[in-house]
């Protein structure tokens, strides 16, 4: 009888404490290299940290099928807000949208923009949608699309 009682007391036992904990990650990281998420699983990166504030940031690779289409957005400036906003803008438009980053387990894994256009088919509307994220830094997002075929990066404007 003590036999049968032991067996499920240790199943218990060993199901407890075998538990993987988490870790704690620091939410405000000090430098870039450790904003990385490339290599990096478990760094967790607010939004807060890479907008903190309204920044400018500029296309620096616009790239389909290997061919680089930059020159079509060198005009244009995004500014990224913490509030998830998002506006693009040269000397004659300015056009308002939103950003969302999408998170498993606290790790941005893509990233939507979406603007705020009701009229045809623009240029810019090949930016928008969601991307998968390469790499988050302060001064440095780089995304791609689903199949890789696309690539986009932004660079924080200095100053």
């Amino acid at each position: 009888m003590k036999k049968i009682l032991l067996l499920p007391l240790i199943i218990i036992t060993f199901t407890f404490t075998s538990c993987k904990k988490e870790e704690a990650v620091n939410p405000n990281p000090q430098s870039e290299e450790q904003t990385g998420l490339s290599g990096k699983p478990g760094i967790v990166l607010p939004q807060e940290y890479l907008f903190p504030t309204c920044n400018d940031w500029k296309i620096s690779l616009f790239q389909q099928q290997e061919v680089n289409n930059t020159y079509k957005y060198n005009d244009l400036t995004f500014k990224f807000c913490p509030e998830n906003t998002v506006t693009m803008f040269n000397d004659i438009l300015a056009i308002n949208g939103n950003w969302y980053f999408m998170l498993d387990k606290g790790n941005p894994t893509a990233m939507t923009i979406d603007f705020h256009y009701t009229g045809t088919s623009t240029p810019w509307s090949e930016l928008e949608g969601t991307w998968k994220v390469i790499k988050l830094t302060e001064s440095t997002i780089q995304l791609q699309n689903d199949d890789g075929s696309v690539m986009l990066s932004f660079k924080r404007k200095e100053g």
